[in-house]
């Protein structure tokens, strides 16, 4: 979750007491110097098609927006990943605009597709992998976000920013047509690299 930390010993090693000792240490550094974070620039085509952003029209409607304003919003905003969780890979990102703010679905779905890009709340995210939702689907990647083969196998990390690019039906068939054949289309999606910034 965002607020905790797992962290793992083997006390035949060290001791409770030794590992509380090594963890204040390390947040006394981290406090003052302020944690470096790695900061580095995802495109992600995303294909906004009715058939992948089933929730569009919804969306839209709801916020007194049309559907091209609800695109134009989603795809021009900057976003943060936040943190990786609920499933391997899985991206909670941070920088959703205001105005495309809404609650999640009353009731969920059973299954949303992996690659399918959501809102929920304040947030957006990518799916990894299919899984029951309440999260808004507004469209989605042909990227992978999680491959078990690939090393490391989760695409996002932390500290990572992302872009949304918008790509028509055929361009997403396209990248599926060559991640089929086997190229790691995600690699080709790092705009920046490695750059790191310090946050307070």
């Amino acid at each position: 979750t965002y607020r905790s930390l797992l962290v793992q010993f083997d006390p035949l090693i060290l001791s409770g007491n030794e590992i509380v000792a090594v963890l204040r240490a390390t947040l006394e550094t981290l406090v003052s110097k302020g944690p470096q974070i790695r900061s580095r620039l995802w495109q992600v085509p995303t294909c906004y098609d009715p058939e992948f952003g089933v929730d569009l029209e919804f969306v839209a409607d709801t916020l007194g927006l049309s559907v091209n304003q609800v695109v134009s919003r989603h795809s021009n905003a900057d976003y943060s990943v936040f943190m990786i969780g609920f499933a391997p890979g899985y991206a909670y990102l941070g920088g959703l605009p205001p105005e495309l703010s809404l609650p999640r679905r009353l009731n969920p779905r059973s299954r949303v597709e992996a690659g399918s890009i959501a809102i929920g709340g304040v947030q957006a995210c990518i799916f990894s992998n299919a899984a029951p939702s309440g999260w808004h689907i507004l469209g989605r990647t042909p990227l992978q976000a999680f491959q078990p083969e690939r090393m490391p196998p989760c695409l996002f990390e932390p500290g990572d920013r992302v872009k949304y690019v918008p790509i028509t039906r055929d361009e997403y068939d396209t990248y599926i047509t060559n991640r089929e054949m086997g190229e790691d289309i995600g690699r080709n999606l790092l705009v920046e690299n490695d750059q790191i910034r310090s946050e307070a």
